[in-house]
């Protein structure tokens, strides 16, 4: 035998091995990052001018960019719990942030990759991902510790900068031993309202805050990734990123997320590199739904099929450039936040082939047809004009009825959290509510009563805000021409309730027993229609505490401490109401 080959291949494999082209021995590790709040239209491998991202775009370059990829609701906690189960909200049962949390028999790719033998963590960023809310399931180190946090609106907003979590990762990956596989989730909040990015990036995006965070992830990445490299492990790990949801950024008359199922918060990023994967472009929409399926077949785990029972499909041939099978299948996405906060309709709908259609269940028009609209977001990614094309969209609300039939007849358990008063406070400082929302959540099979289209009352947001923020600054003619301007679009019975509520609240303060009857009149109308808002309870008590109708203010205070754990200055207030009621002072 001629040795001389053969010592020439072994030279050539040692280099190429020293030069991370090769595999190691270890079982393929997964790296999955999530970008909150990150739309596609602002990455530069997406044709964001000047976006600021070259190391997503690097990315990109070096691996699969999926151009339509979709979340399964524009929420944080329920489309990362999409992410993480590889099944939607009808089945996992997660609608709105902290309501619930996730059930323990819901499978995760934590889980599955732990059974495995990989070592998992997770590192994540802001509140609505804690603990608490059931994810942490799988993982043998959940990073959710948020001091430090930095100050916005009225409250502390929980979250930690992306240089923080990615430093808690870096030194989870460390102190690993080299042939250790692991799975590793790094989310990271930056992009999410307020848009507050370091000096640096607020320098260079002066005009554009929002897109400063998103540069600003961007190196946090590749300080993530820099340490992946360092340690040997890029060859053989699986790198995913993509983004929970979009920010409307004024699109539609939405300011951020949640509301709306448009491009701009439906449509996200994703990114896959690593073994086995091409570089490729991927026109083929899939989603969320589909990436614990991709990550455990490109890791080499065996997941019993859990991932792809809900709709779920591995993306990795596809990343191949296999698209057979793919054509024509309905993705599932919705959101619940405009029935659970407003009382309006909720939004569902499906993304196939070329078109989106999206429905308002609750809101039917004189046909008896549930409001709907039908885009092709390939030619208009803008959503700007609704096509007629009767056929098409009979036929996606045919598709969609019985797609969520057929998920919700799989519904998982709900286990509904309850939440203590300073993670109440935690979701308000973030805008969320501080879970004031409605204490009843929707059934896996109910559709919202007659209700309003979110589409056409969505200016109502904005006026609620600036009626109650005007009124409490004593501007009542402003306040009072905002409320007109509420009344004049009819956004629905509890929502013109609670405004007319603030806005005589806020002068009865001033000194006006008129408005204050006026005010306990609105607010009690309001929570007859809506019981299980504690915010109108608390503020119905103190209209009725200052027309001095102090035993019927002691009752709403008492609703809303069945509503929600009080904290230890409720108690107090609510004792001294108590003796007030007591003495007849």
């Amino acid at each position: 035998m001629n040795a001389a080959p053969w010592c020439s291949a072994a030279l050539l494999l040692g280099c190429l091995g020293a030069l991370g082209c090769v595999e190691s021995a270890r079982p393929r590790s997964i790296l999955l990052v999530t970008l909150d709040t990150t739309r596609a239209d602002r990455l530069g491998c997406y044709g964001r001018a000047a976006a600021g991202t070259p190391v997503l775009d690097a990315l990109a370059a070096r691996g699969a960019r999926f151009e339509r990829a979709y979340t399964t609701a524009p929420i944080t906690l329920p489309a990362h719990a999409s992410i993480l189960s590889g099944s939607p909200p009808p089945h996992h049962g997660l609608r709105d942030n902290g309501l619930a949390a996730l059930d323990e028999g819901v499978e995760t790719l934590a889980e599955v990759a732990r059974r495995a033998g990989r070592r998992t963590a997770a590192c994540v960023s802001g509140f609505p991902l804690s603990h608490l809310f059931g994810l942490a399931q799988g993982f043998e180190f959940y990073g959710d510790d948020f001091g430090g946090a930095h100050g916005a609106r009225e409250g502390v907003i929980q979250e930690r900068r992306a240089d923080a979590t990615v430093r808690e990762a870096g030194d989870w990956l460390a102190r690993l031993a080299p042939d250790e596989s692991f799975f590793l989730w790094v989310h990271l909040f930056d992009a999410h309202d307020p848009y507050q990015p370091p000096a640096e990036f607020a320098q260079r995006f002066a005009a554009d805050p929002y897109q400063g965070e998103i540069a600003y992830t961007d190196q946090q990445l590749g300080v993530l990734l820099a340490q992946l490299d360092a340690l040997g492990r890029t060859a053989d790990t699986v790198v995913l990123v993509t983004a929970d949801h979009g920010e409307a950024l004024g699109e539609h008359g939405e300011a951020t997320h949640a509301l709306l199922l448009y491009e701009a918060t439906v449509h996200v990023p994703l990114l896959l590199a690593g073994p086995d994967v091409p570089a490729r472009v991927v026109p083929t929409p899939v989603s969320h739904v589909d990436l614990a399926a991709t990550l455990v077949e490109l890791a080499g785990i065996d997941d019993g099929g859990a991932f792809s029972r809900h709709g779920g499909r591995s993306l990795a041939p596809l990343a191949r450039g296999d698209a057979a099978g793919f054509a024509a299948r309905p993705l599932y996405l919705e959101t619940y936040f405009p029935r659970l906060h407003y009382g309006w309709s909720e939004l569902v709908g499906l993304a196939r082939d070329e078109w989106k259609y999206v429905a308002a269940p609750g809101a039917r028009g004189a046909d008896g047809r549930a409001r709907a609209e039908l885009f092709s977001p390939a030619s208009d990614p803008l959503e700007r004009s609704a096509r007629a094309d009767a056929q098409p969209a009979q036929e996606l609300a045919d598709v969609l009825h019985a797609l969520r039939a057929e998920l919700e007849a799989s519904a998982a358990p709900l286990t509904r959290h309850v939440a203590t008063a300073d993670e109440m406070d935690a979701l308000a400082a973030l805008g969320y509510g501080g879970m004031d929302v409605l204490a009843e959540l929707p059934s896996a099979s109910a559709d919202s009563p007659s209700a309003q289209d979110p589409r056409l009352v969505v200016e109502a947001v904005p006026l609620l805000s600036a009626i109650r923020a005007q009124a409490g600054a004593g501007q009542f003619e402003a306040a009072e021409r905002a409320l007109a301007r509420l009344e004049a679009l009819a956004p629905g019975g509890i929502v013109l309730h609670e405004a007319r509520g603030d806005f005589h609240l806020a002068r009865g303060r001033a000194g006006s027993r008129t408005d204050l009857e006026r005010a306990a009149d609105e607010f009690a109308a309001a929570t007859a229609l809506k019981p299980g808002r504690r915010g109108l309870w608390l503020r119905r008590s103190e209209a009725l505490q200052q027309l001095g109708r102090l035993a019927e203010a002691l009752e709403c205070i008492d609703h809303a401490l069945e509503l929600a754990p009080p904290t230890p200055q409720f108690l107090e207030a609510r004792e001294a109401l108590k003796k007030r009621v007591e003495t007849g002072r």
